[in-house]
């Protein structure tokens, strides 16, 4: 009995959901937006001019590249593929080139790009916002605080990237040292070395990704003083159980990043997937678990309930 009353209770779940006036997942999802659409009205000029300022970050080294291509005429496209600067001397002002630009890009963007998620913050707490916010960083002695975010993000993609990466790599590496061989059987061991690998590479991709979705409200934090040991410690501690319920955000969201290159405007979709994700980081650190006590919702990261 007590099993068919179990059963009949989750065949039941969504029926007895909508009877309450709870909504579903795709129901709060549109909710998300409506709100994150009411939240941006009289922000959405200052909300574009970050659009385009974080669309310059993304081409910035790809300009820069394709300048230095045509500056020095060379095949700078495999500069760094197997260590090809190292034999050819034409190549060492593209690799120092390139070098420099990533310090630059480092030294320069990091605090506007930690800027904008502080601009999205305070557009989905429903507070005023304009430009020169995405500028705070730079000043009150955050800006060597967003560097070191920055720097501290790329190095944690680079260790969890390795140890993520490094199998199906390694399995890849085996499968193109097999396939030189002439031997029939080998190249069935190549097809398999080539499978086994791309499938490892793409699952330790994945588990990266969301890897560091633990870290990602930290960039919240440091807008409440924090040092970057304890901003990431308790961005760890506010994901741990959610990440999973991040991902699925993510995976309606990219809904909207798909229609930005087919249908709906860049300048549109990209305000509402940061106002939605900002919001949704907000609300898990309002209820981070503090000396395993939950503690009363900041005023500062409180979001309001609809």
């Amino acid at each position: 009995l007590k099993k068919i009353s179990a059963l009949e209770s989750n065949s039941c779940g969504h029926t007895n959901r909508v009877q309450a006036g709870i909504p579903t997942e795709g129901e709060a999802h549109d909710m998300k937006h409506r709100d994150a659409r009411k939240r941006l009205r009289g922000n959405w000029m200052p909300a574009i001019f970050i659009w385009l300022v974080r669309l310059a970050i993304w081409t910035f080294p790809l300009l820069l590249e394709q300048l230095l291509s045509l500056l020095l005429d060379a095949d700078t496209g495999n500069a760094f593929l197997g260590g090809a600067f190292l034999d050819d001397l034409s190549l060492w002002p593209y690799a120092a080139a390139l070098l420099w630009s990533a310090v630059l890009d480092l030294v320069l963007f990091s605090p506007l790009l930690l800027g904008q998620y502080w601009f999205f913050a305070r557009v989905s707490r429903g507070q005023a916002a304009d430009i020169s916010h995405l500028f705070a960083p730079y000043r009150n002695g955050c800006y060597f605080r967003a560097v070191g975010w920055r720097l501290r993000i790329r190095g944690m993609n680079g260790l969890w990237g390795y140890l993520f990466l490094a199998p199906g790599a390694l399995i890849l590496s085996w499968g193109v040292g097999v396939s030189g061989n002439a031997a029939a059987s080998s190249s069935l061991f190549a097809v398999i070395f080539f499978f086994c690998g791309g499938s490892i590479l793409l699952l330790g991709f994945l588990a990266l990704r969301l890897w560091m979705l633990r870290v990602q409200p930290a960039a919240l934090l440091l807008e409440e003083g924090r040092s970057l040991r304890s901003a990431f410690h308790q961005s760890k501690k506010a994901m741990k159980g959610y990440v999973g319920e991040l991902t699925g955000i993510y995976l309606r969201l990219a809904g909207w990043a798909a229609a930005c290159l087919l249908i709906v405007p860049g300048f549109y979709a990209y305000p509402l997937i940061q106002t939605v994700r900002t919001a949704y980081w907000q609300e898990r650190l309002s209820t981070r678990p503090v000396d395993g006590k939950l503690p009363a919702v900041s005023p500062r990261l409180a979001v309001r309930s609809h």
